[in-house]
């Protein structure tokens, strides 16, 4: 199977996934192993397009991502609601993952159908994967070892962390406290809102978490499953 196939994948194995590049073109590996350049999805759009955003969100059963706006063409007629086909090169953007689309079309024939059957092209890959495991072990292993780097990293980085003082002890602003404190905050497990986290620091403190957030979406560690809302994966 090519690598570089626009795969088959649900909107979980794009939020899963963690970026392996070392150069400008964007690879990523999901936790089976499997290399993402460029996807074939299917999916909900998810809040109401505008002029103004620069993505636009989709969901499925699974999870959700992102879709670079195209509003000269494709893009331009798309309503919250809508559900779409979309393939093409995976990306990030320094704050979160999206899909640079090629092909964006609207599913509307047989809609529920068409999403059944996307479900059933799902399995089949992945029963591929799985009677397969061999083929796509040294990916598991490098997606292993990239989680692994990417946590060590944060234990490494107390020496360049921004103290600040709450209620009069010394406490380190860190990519592992700011999850610590999302996951504290995220009760219902859907994320929680960009100002409720701030709002655990004093204003001097914010523009330094902000930064911190920033490296968290950056790396893949969190994720926004809406507009406003950061999660942990």
């Amino acid at each position: 199977m090519d690598k570089n196939a626009a795969h088959v994948v649900s909107l979980e194995d794009i939020e899963k996934s963690v970026n392996i590049s070392d150069n400008f073109k964007k690879c990523f590996v999901t936790p089976t192993g499997v290399e993402l350049e460029e996807v074939n999805v299917i999916g909900v759009v998810a809040d109401s397009p505008s002029n103004e955003k620069e993505y636009l969100l989709v969901k499925d059963k699974t999870g959700e991502c992102y879709i670079k706006m195209i509003w000269q063409n494709q893009t331009k007629e798309i309503k919250e609601g809508t559900i779409l086909h979309v393939i093409g090169f995976l990306n990030f953007n320094g704050q979160k993952k999206y899909i640079n689309p090629y092909i964006v079309k609207k599913i509307e024939e047989n809609p529920e159908e068409r999403q059944k059957l996307r479900e059933l092209e799902i399995i089949e890959f992945c029963n591929y994967i799985d009677k397969n495991k061999e083929k796509f072990s040294s990916n598991t292993e490098k997606y292993k070892y990239v989680l692994e780097k990417i946590m060590k990293g944060k234990k490494d980085e107390k020496a360049e962390t921004i103290e600040h003082k709450e209620n009069g002890d010394e406490k380190e602003i860190t990519e592992i406290n700011i999850i610590d404190i999302i996951k504290q905050l995220d009760k219902e497990d859907k994320g929680v809102s960009y100002v409720d986290v701030l709002d655990k620091f004093s204003d001097e403190q914010r523009e330094a978490v902000e930064t911190v957030i920033d490296s968290l979406l950056d790396e893949g560690l969190c994720y926004e499953p809406i507009a406003g809302k950061i999660k942990v994966l």
